[in-house]
């Protein structure tokens, strides 16, 4: 193990918040808890505020914006040549800096799964059944649960993402146009240079979900106005457009079985039923929880019919500046 008080850091691990909160609290405890010990820590308050941790590799600097502005400037004073991100409201495993690091030797970008923690409300854990489902995130599940195999990915979250700095200067840091959602454009703008984002399912942060259903739906809605004045851009997939389309064909299906016969409607309503009845049994068999499994249902349709809004409501009503503001 390196000697904490040793020149240079192997690290400097940004977290970036408002202010503090019991959350942030746990967070520090848990980093400052690492087998790594070789690090700074560098937090970034809107405020300049006393975080009552009695430890030198603990720097506070205020700096209002939003959180990319504040990696953007965390980068530039940090002095080690890795870079780690985390948020505020995430406590690390116990071997995140550890695991981080040893991919850190054969790659540039690498990231992991952050999951929920465990003993969370039924409110929250709703939350968390459709974020690690495919119900939810269709092929990002692995962002919020680790999958079987270490692998390249087309996107990681600032939560849990270590890179090189030089890497993070090279390409200008976040782009500020982009909040939130900066963290899908940074991965798009990693893979135009040729650089390759690894997934260690192993390296884990356990991060608390919103609650739903206004917290959840705020959040879902604030990313696909992203994602929908994203596709602007040329930053487009497929799935980008799932829930959009769901959204078009429930009026569409209404406006048929008015004109032509109810059976139409029956038939579509009988099937989102039925494969509501399907998702419960999924949520439940998976928490044995009933009030969650139930909200988690209800989240999984509502959460698509904020996300298609919002992706419409970006194409048609968001813009985004296709030159970069660093």
């Amino acid at each position: 193990m390196v000697d904490k008080h040793s020149g240079s850091p192997s690290v400097s691990i940004i977290v970036p918040f408002k202010k503090a909160t019991p959350y942030l609290h746990d967070c520090i405890s848990g980093l400052l808890s690492q087998k790594i010990q070789n690090f700074e820590l560098i937090c970034i308050p809107d405020l300049q505020e006393n975080i009552d941790v009695n430890d030198e590799r603990v720097i506070v600097i205020a700096k209002s914006g939003t959180p990319s502005e504040k990696r953007n400037y965390a980068v530039s004073i940090a002095r080690s040549e890795i870079i780690a991100f985390i948020d505020d409201d995430a406590i690390p495993s116990e071997n995140w800096l550890e695991t981080g690091l040893q991919d850190m030797e054969k790659e540039g970008v690498v990231g992991g799964p952050n999951v929920a923690p465990k003993n969370e409300g039924a409110r929250r854990i709703a939350s968390d059944l459709f974020l690690t489902s495919v119900f939810g995130s269709l092929r990002e599940v692995y962002r919020y649960k680790s999958v079987a195999n270490k692998m390249y990915v087309d996107n990681l979250l600032t939560v849990n993402m270590l890179i090189r700095k030089d890497i993070f200067i090279g390409i200008g840091g976040f782009n500020l146009n982009f909040w939130p959602g900066e963290d899908t454009h940074f991965s798009e703008e990693l893979k135009k240079t040729g650089r390759r984002i690894y997934y260690d399912p192993n390296l884990i942060v356990y991060h608390h979900r919103r609650e739903v259903f206004r917290d959840h739906l705020t959040q879902i809605w604030r990313y696909a106005k992203y994602r929908g004045a994203a596709i602007k851009i040329g930053e487009f997939k497929p799935f980008y457009l799932i829930s959009s389309i769901f959204l078009i064909f429930v009026p569409v299906i209404i406006y048929l079985s008015i004109v032509f016969s109810p059976i139409i409607a029956l038939f579509a309503f009988g099937l989102i039923l039925f494969i509501s009845i399907g998702i419960f049994a999924n949520f439940y068999k998976r928490c044995s929880n009933l009030l969650a499994s139930m909200l988690g249902t209800l989240t999984v349709w509502a959460s698509h019919v904020t996300y298609g809004a919002g992706v419409l409501y970006g194409i048609f009503f968001t813009h985004l500046k296709t030159e970069s503001q660093r």
